[in-house]
C-alpha cells in the first residue's frame, strides 16, 4: 500500500504533471490536518480561557478558515491535474 496520493495512477508523457498533483495533493492534506489543529485551540479559547470579543480567538478563526479554503483550492487543482492525465491515458492513439 502506497500512502502517497493517486498512487494507481500511471502515465508515460505527463510525469511532471503526476509529480506535481502528488505534491498538491499532499499539501492539501497537510493543509487539512493543520486547520482541523486549531479548532480544539478555538474551543478552548472561546469557551474557556478567553472572553469572546479577543482578536487572538478572531486570528485563530481566521487562520484556520483560510487554511480550510486553501487546502480546498490545492485540492480541486489536483484533482484537475489527474484528470488531465487520465483522459490523456484514455484517449485513443
Amino acid at each position: 500500500m502506497k500512502l502517497y496520493p493517486y498512487s494507481k495512477i500511471q502515465t508515460e508523457n505527463l510525469k511532471p504533471l503526476l509529480f506535481i498533483s502528488r505534491l498538491l495533493g499532499a499539501g492539501s492534506y497537510i493543509l487539512i490536518v493543520a486547520a482541523l489543529a486549531m479548532f480544539p485551540a478555538w474551543i478552548y479559547m472561546d469557551f474557556i480561557a478567553i472572553d469572546p470579543g479577543n482578536s487572538k480567538l478572531q486570528g485563530i478563526l481566521i487562520i484556520a478558515a483560510t487554511l480550510f479554503s486553501m487546502a480546498i483550492l490545492v485540492s480541486l487543482v489536483s484533482s484537475l491535474f489527474v484528470a488531465f492525465i487520465k483522459w490523456e491515458n484514455t484517449k485513443p492513439t
